[in-house]
């Protein structure tokens, strides 16, 4: 976690998750690790903080470069069902 921004008015509370850097991605076909580009930032519902909305914020690398298989995205880890 990197930092908390709470808005009252707005009835949400933003959690703001921060990717080491140098982290590497999971590979989803193979499972090894590669390094990952193509950062964006997304947010993501979570359970209600005391009757407030909240949100988790990141900037992530949401790609990365297989030889066999070229370009393919990568699954945050908290979204995984």
């Amino acid at each position: 976690m990197s930092d908390i921004e709470l808005d009252v008015k707005a009835g949400e509370v933003k959690v703001y998750v921060q990717q080491k850097s140098g982290t590497k991605q999971k590979y989803p076909i193979f499972g090894m690790n590669y390094p990952g580009y193509d950062k964006h930032r997304r947010q993501w519902r979570h359970l209600d903080t005391c009757q407030l909305k909240t949100l988790l914020v990141a900037d992530l690398d949401l790609r990365v470069q297989c030889a066999e298989h070229g370009v393919v995205s990568v699954q945050v880890p908290w979204t995984m069902v």
